[in-house]
């Protein structure tokens, strides 16, 4: 079944919230760093590393193939909007992936204000504040869905196909 989605309608209701604007806005801003990927993956990591020197020791010192697995993981997540049973299903093991990696829950609020600060830095003033208000919140719905939190009742009809 296709659906169709108003630009208003809500994805995820709650404290964080992702519209279908939000969606198209974070596809938006990602097809928009494609051409400085591998920039925008050296810098996210350059400020992570700054704000959490901590999770430095998880990562190996030639950071290299780490970059493009970040840049194709985040092509995988903007893509896999746009089909939520399979991200929810892929966020859950790259979630427990990263459970074995011994990452914390500070960890990943750390990487998604690494990630919306270098979008930022990255695309100046074509980064709106609609577009980073987008990415924050779509960052913390992924987080919370690898981090195992429940999906609430009313997002199950759109992530999981199921009717409520």
């Amino acid at each position: 079944m296709v659906r169709t989605l108003t630009n208003q309608q809500t994805i995820l209701p709650g404290e964080n919230t992702m519209t279908t604007r939000h969606i198209q806005l974070v596809q938006q801003t990602f097809e928009m760093i494609l051409p400085l990927a591998d920039t925008v993956a050296f810098l996210f990591y350059e400020r992570f590393f700054a704000m959490q020197p901590e999770v430095r020791a998880f990562f190996p010192d030639d950071m290299t193939a780490h970059r493009q697995k970040l840049m194709a993981t985040l092509a995988m997540l903007v893509r896999g909007l746009e089909q939520p049973a399979e991200l929810v299903a892929y966020l859950r093991t790259l979630g427990q992936r990263h459970e074995g990696y011994h990452v914390q829950p500070a960890h990943y609020a750390g990487m998604n204000q690494a990630l919306v600060i270098t979008l930022a830095d990255c695309l100046g003033e074509r980064f709106t504040p609609e577009m980073r208000q987008a990415w924050k919140e779509s960052l913390a719905i992924l987080a919370a869905i690898m981090q195992g939190d429940p999906l609430p009742a009313s997002a199950n009809a759109l992530f999981l196909g199921e009717m409520v």
